[in-house]
Order: structure tokens, then C-alpha cells, then sequence
């Protein structure tokens, strides 16, 4: 089956806009989000919380994980739904790392940018690099793949289950800091990701 001139155009559109979202959030996430011990919903919050309890590298986690989910989604969601997020994963990975690596201090811990006040600099920028990923019929994976496999066999809303599963995974952010003020600026993220 060849593909029309058009075809490969949109799909090339796609794949930039994705990068560009993908971009996006890596920059959120590493350099607004893990120096201010931050913790998001999704998959981000999970490699978070591993990373702020244990110092394993977010991004190792973030794809270790995500590879896990995506067997599944493989045999439950098909090839196509599987590889654009494949390829979403490997690309956040790998530019989560790029951009800690490029704010690390000479001790090797993240630098502070800006004042701990604009927290919400991580929030609009997650939220606008989901939004692109989406746009362009992409998934970054994580609770992704998990509200689109409870979806497909159960009649729940996927933004029902991803707002469940990030309330969760904030909340988790407790048990490593027992601090309320940084869950609190965490469930502000969230939301503000959210609009």
C-alpha cells in the first residue's frame, strides 16, 4: 500500500508536533518539577517518587516501567497504539536526561532556575507538551495505557480513571517527603496541567 503525498505530510506533521510536545514537557518535568521535588500524576509522578526515595534516575525508571505497561498494551491495544508510544517513551526518556544533565551542579544535584514560587511553570508546560503529544494522536503511556486498557473492558470514563490514578499517585508523594505543603503544590501542578 502506497502512501499519497498528503498522507506522509500529515504524518511527518504529527511526529513534529509530538517532539515538540514531547520537548515541552521534558523541560517541565526536569528543570521545573524533580529540582523542586515536585510530584505530578501520571507515570512522571511514579519515576518521581522512585527517584526522590531511592536517587534511581527518573528517566531509567520512567522507561523501565512505561516498557512494562507497553507489553500489555501491545496485546490488549494493538501494534499502532504501541509503537507511537514506544517511540513517545524512548524520546521523554531520553530528554529528561539530556535536560537534568544540563542543570546539574558540580556536586550533581539539580539546580534551582527560577524561584520555588513558579511552581506553576511546571504545570503549564506538562500540561501544554501533553497537550501537543495528544494533539498529534500520541500517548506518552503510563496511566495512558493502564485507563485505556480499563476502558476498553469496562464502561468507565479514561479521564475518570487518570484523575484516580494521579489523585493516587500524588498522594504517594507523602510517604517519601511527610511533608503536606509539597503534596498540596503537587496536587496544584496536577490540576493546572489539567486545563
Amino acid at each position: 500500500m502506497k502512501l499519497r503525498k498528503e498522507e506522509i505530510a500529515n504524518m511527518v506533521r504529527d511526529y513534529a508536533i509530538m517532539l515538540i510536545g514531547i520537548i515541552i514537557f521534558a523541560i517541565g518535568y526536569a528543570c521545573f518539577m524533580l529540582p523542586y521535588e515536585i510530584t505530578s500524576g501520571g507515570l512522571g509522578g511514579v519515576a518521581a517518587v522512585i527517584f526522590y526515595a531511592t536517587g534511581f534516575p527518573a528517566q531509567y525508571a520512567y522507561l523501565l516501567i512505561n516498557l512494562v505497561l507497553l507489553s500489555v498494551a501491545l496485546w490488549i491495544m494493538g501494534w499502532r497504539y504501541t509503537i507511537k508510544t514506544l517511540i513517545a517513551n524512548v524520546l521523554i526518556s531520553f530528554f529528561i536526561g539530556f535536560f537534568q544533565e544540563l542543570i546539574m551542579d558540580a556536586d550533581g544535584k539539580l539546580m534551582k532556575l527560577v524561584r520555588e514560587e513558579m511552581f506553576v511553570l511546571a504545570g503549564c508546560s506538562e500540561g501544554l507538551g501533553l497537550a501537543l503529544v495528544f494533539q498529534s494522536g500520541g500517548s506518552t503511556g503510563g496511566t495512558d495505557i493502564i485507563a485505556s486498557c480499563v476502558n476498553k473492558y469496562r464502561d468507565l470514563q479514561l479521564g475518570r480513571i487518570m484523575l484516580f490514578l494521579d489523585l493516587f499517585i500524588v498522594g504517594c508523594s507523602y510517604l517519601v517527603f511527610h511533608n503536606v505543603e509539597k503534596m498540596l503544590v503537587g496536587y496544584v501542578v496536577m490540576f493546572i496541567s489539567m486545563t
